[in-house]
């Protein structure tokens, strides 16, 4: 993706287009999300059979050539970076509260089972080792875009410490670059 093509604007903001009041903004949701799910499910019997978490032997568990499974064993096993729904205290969410981590987490092990991966990901661990917020690189140059979920948990979310070039960090000056692209999404960056 290139600056020229923003998905985001393109693929999602356009559906709203045409709403004008809260029913028909759900509506466009539903129907992006209604044609995402055909489009992803077009070689499956059945939208169940293509989505269906708890199957043991389902091809999402079972695709070795996925191109998400690198990204998902580091979730499992060290990220827990979990795409949940808001938590009971913030009023509305788009996402399912029952999209928790219980319900991603209960899936590592059909997805990487052979492999042994821990019950929970080793996230704390991780955060010690490389300070989390609070980690204090060298010759970095952090980019993000201003959309992008993501940064949320990045050094630059609105609830990381504030940082730029020549902060302190545990005691070490640190020379990285901080950047957020406006208007930018996850991979446009």
């Amino acid at each position: 993706m290139t600056p020229t093509f923003n998905p985001f604007e393109t693929e999602f903001c356009s559906i709203f287009d045409n709403a004008k009041d809260l029913h028909s903004y759900i509506a466009a949701y539903g129907g992006y999300i209604s044609n995402m799910t055909q489009s992803i499910c077009q070689e499956y019997s059945s939208v169940n059979k293509c989505l269906d978490s708890h199957d043991p032997k389902s091809p999402m568990y079972s695709d070795l050539k996925s191109p998400s499974r690198p990204w998902l064993w580091q979730v499992c096993t060290e990220y827990a970076y979990w795409q949940t729904g808001a938590p009971i205290w913030i009023p509305g969410t788009i996402v399912s509260r029952k999209l928790d981590t219980n319900w991603y987490q209960r899936q590592c092990p059909l997805l990487f089972g052979e492999h042994n991966v821990p019950t929970r990901p080793q996230w704390r661990y991780i955060n010690k080792e490389y300070k989390g917020w609070h980690i204090s690189l060298n010759r970095t140059f952090w980019i993000d875009g201003e959309y992008d979920p993501w940064r949320t948990l990045s050094v630059q979310s609105d609830w990381a410490p504030k940082r730029g070039r020549h902060h302190y960090f545990s005691g070490q000056q640190e020379d990285a670059h901080y950047v957020v692209l406006p208007q930018s999404v996850h991979h446009w960056v």
